[in-house]
């Protein structure tokens, strides 16, 4: 498998390149898991792979790839860490949009689009927390109202054979 970060710095015009090893990138799967498939990034963020202060960044593009099979996760910084657009392919080509930003009082409003390969865009998550957009964030405040979790998801559907 391989694993390559392009990104590129404010102040310089051409992007670097960061191959990294799995066990670099990825927490180690479960038993019967895959690593392409199954595995979750080792951080939440993607510029603490590289080392360097998330308001030097302007981009990054993580890649993963390994027997013709690949994702992508691509993140926009576009004010340090305080808001961030990432976009994620999934190896089966699932897509997710996920748009972070910290507000002044110090909370995070999260929304997140999901996209099956075979559908259209839904809001899985639109929220509000004091903890970040961490992977498994309770949500302080959750602006989806009365729509469950599953409700979400099967709008994807709706209207994607007209």
């Amino acid at each position: 498998m391989r694993v390559l970060l392009t990104f590129q710095l404010h102040g310089e015009d051409e992007p670097h390149e960061l191959e990294m090893s799995s066990t670099d990138y990825f927490d180690p799967p479960e038993e019967g898991e895959l690593v392409l498939e199954d595995a979750v990034e080792r951080h939440v963020f993607l510029h603490d792979y590289l080392g360097v202060e998330s308001e030097r960044v302007k981009w990054i593009v993580a890649r993963a790839w390994a027997g013709g099979r690949s994702t992508l996760r691509r993140a926009q910084y576009l004010d340090g860490d305080r808001s961030i657009m990432e976009h994620i392919v999934d190896v089966n080509g699932d897509e997710e949009i996920i748009l972070s930003t910290r507000l002044p009082s110090r909370d995070w409003h999260t929304t997140r689009l999901l996209k099956p390969r075979d559908a259209s865009w839904s809001v899985s998550v639109n929220a509000l927390s004091a903890d970040g957009p961490t992977r498994d964030q309770p949500a302080a405040l959750d602006f989806c109202g009365r729509w469950e979790f599953e409700d979400r998801q099967s709008f994807s559907r709706v209207g994607c054979n007209l």
